[in-house]
């Protein structure tokens, strides 16, 4: 069946200072991303009468709002109209040309956790990761009712840090459980000692692995028997320091659990962690015999590096202790695709952090993908800005990020889904729309134990 042809009316419209006054632009390039923070575009607008306009009610630090519409069939009437990207104003330029014309240049409300810095140091004893991230909002302006800003899942409600449960008891291999989370969850070097009774106590050594892990399982902790001496608790705190980025210290929280923070086109905030297992939303077609208006893909481009890539990747931790004495631990991911073509070489790291098998084939897992997401991409540029929702049959949207899409490409011999991690909309000086769609594979979406 062929594509329809309705991106043709695609067109991104900028609403400047939130006085609803929309304004058509020349060219742009509009950017989002779920990795590559903030958000950001760069447009030209204006026309001789307008110019003057312009300058004098829009300054940087203006808000703004760029959306999507497409015409319908009445003056006035738009099929398709929403929001594309939601901020503030870094840039109002003239720039030299023949015509009279204003550059913009702007981010998205991310800007404000990007451009901020601590300016006292800070210690964080018990929040969640939603927590930790509402209170870095509230810092830099987003005052709200945190709910109403930032939208996050189960994973963002685990706890980031907790001094719940101490003078807690455990022994054996039971888990040991802190507020509503395990030890497990989280990528922290814990001292937890539980109350004593008399002279005799348990010691609960506990020693997470560096790896990321987010599983709801447990991990077995060591117990040793200590004699004599008062019980002692040790406040275990999450600290920020002055000059520390606000956005690149909520970032290394997150690389706990495999957790990413952007912006959704209406300026509202996502923590979650990348979905490559979801339905396809859109298809990406190109095939070599199609029928005229068959193919929506206008070309494409495919890395496929093995140079960084391993066959073996190995993780040598330590494990035991005491009478028995440290024992090796190997995890090991074998990339089979490397392996299958006769591409045999390894690479080893070694992590004295990590305690449990389970902890190094997941941290050989996580190393694997880092390699492959380097090592191959997979780009399209696509007419338009929009296409038929697979998910809701009769309708189209735009293309968004964190969304899985079915790419049919005979050039390439690809026929299967990927991830869309990065999108750039455009409009050229002749006035024709495309976007450029940056794909990835869903099995190197692996940045945490469970991804």
């Amino acid at each position: 069946m062929a594509l329809d042809r309705d991106w043709l009316d695609d067109e991104i419209v900028i609403n400047l200072n939130e006085k609803n006054i929309v304004r058509r632009c020349k060219t742009y390039s509009v950017k989002s991303s779920v990795f590559t923070q903030p958000a950001a575009f760069t447009i030209r607008l204006g026309e001789p009468a307008s110019v003057e306009g312009i300058l004098a009610d829009n300054k940087p630090g203006d808000p703004f709002e760029l959306r999507l519409r497409r015409q319908g069939d009445s003056p006035g009437l738009y099929d398709l109209d929403v929001p594309m990207q939601t901020g503030r104003l870094d840039a109002v330029d003239m720039p030299a040309s023949a015509g009279a014309e204003i550059e913009l240049r702007g981010r998205d409300n991310m800007a404000a956790l990007f451009d901020s810095y601590f300016v006292q140091d800070d210690s964080i004893t018990e929040a969640t990761y939603f927590d930790l991230t509402a209170k870095q909002l509230k810092a830099v302006g987003f005052d709200n009712d945190a709910s109403e800003w930032l939208l996050t899942g189960e994973t963002g409600r685990e706890k980031a840090i907790t001094n719940a449960g101490g003078g807690m008891r455990r022994s054996g291999n039971a888990p040991v459980r802190m507020g509503t989370t395990t030890v497990e969850t989280l990528d922290y070097m814990w001292a937890w000692t539980p109350s004593a009774e008399g002279a005799s106590m348990q010691k609960v050594k506990v020693s997470v692995p560096s790896a990321p892990i987010a599983s709801p399982d447990a991990q077995s902790v060591e117990v040793v028997t200590a004699v004599g001496g008062q019980p002692k608790t040790e406040i275990k705190t999450l600290k920020a320091e002055v000059g520390q980025q606000r956005y690149q210290w909520l970032k290394t929280q997150y690389k706990r659990v495999g957790l990413f923070l952007w912006c959704i086109p209406n300026g509202q905030f996502a923590l979650s962690q990348p979905n490559g297992s979801q339905e396809p939303a859109f298809r990406l077609q190109r095939r070599i015999r199609g029928a005229v208006g068959d193919n929506n893909i206008k070309s494409g481009s495919l890395k496929n590096d093995t140079v960084q890539r391993f066959s073996h990747t190995l993780v040598y931790g330590r494990a035991g202790g005491g009478k028995g004495g440290r024992g090796r631990i190997v995890g090991q991911y074998i990339d089979q695709a490397m392996a299958d073509g006769g591409l045999i070489k390894q690479i080893s790291y070694r992590e004295d952090d990590v305690k449990t098998q389970k902890a190094a084939d997941a941290l050989a897992a996580r190393y694997a993908a880092e390699a492959r997401r380097q090592s191959r991409t997979l780009t399209y540029t696509v007419a338009g800005h929009s296409a038929p929702s697979l998910l809701r049959p009769g309708e189209r949207f735009p293309f968004y990020v964190n969304c899985c899409v079915h790419v049919i490409d005979q050039v390439f011999g690809i026929d299967g889904v990927f991830y869309l991690s990065d999108v750039e909309f455009t409009r050229d000086e002749s006035g024709g729309t495309q976007s450029m769609l940056t794909l990835m594979w869903p099995e190197d979406l692996v940045f945490a134990e469970g991804s």
